[in-house]
């Protein structure tokens, strides 16, 4: 469950408790990434911050070292601070963690066909995809099967 991420910016108290810098800005499904660092296991570029949900991951392409939380959690994981005092330095004071869902960055129409982008790529796929396929020598063996046949 994620602390209320309206009350702070993920990416400033990384920054300020880490000491790391973005390296890279990114746009994923509507939603902007930040890359840095990772300031546990040091890898270059894998560790994502995501200031609208008030999230953070190190795992990019299944590399990295898993790490992931929200800001609550790295204040107690990473600058060892105490349950009180992750929830003071987040300016909640009372003591309850509530989920709250991250806004929609956008809709999508479920009946709408995909972009044109999408559909281009997905045609180059499908006619390299065929013509990998029709390049074995088990596939031309049966077209001249087939061939000979008509």
């Amino acid at each position: 469950m994620s602390v209320e991420s309206s009350r702070y910016d993920i990416r400033s108290l990384i920054e300020r408790y880490a000491g790391i810098k973005v390296v890279n800005v990114a746009m994923v499904h509507g939603v902007k990434e930040y890359h840095s660092n990772c300031p546990w296991c040091g890898g270059t570029d894998r560790f994502i911050t995501r200031p609208e949900t008030g999230r953070y991951s190190c795992a990019v392409r299944s590399t990295g070292c898993g790490r992931y939380g929200d800001g609550f959690d790295f204040l107690i994981e990473y600058a060892l601070l105490s349950r009180q005092e992750a929830l003071k330095e987040l300016g909640i004071e009372d003591g309850t963690r509530t989920f709250v869902p991250p806004p929609p960055s956008h809709q999508y129409d479920k009946n709408a066909p995909p972009s044109p982008k999408w559909q281009e790529s997905g045609w180059l796929l499908v006619e390299y995809a065929e013509k990998a396929l029709w390049n074995t020598p088990k596939a031309r063996r049966c077209s001249t099967i087939c061939a000979l046949a008509a």
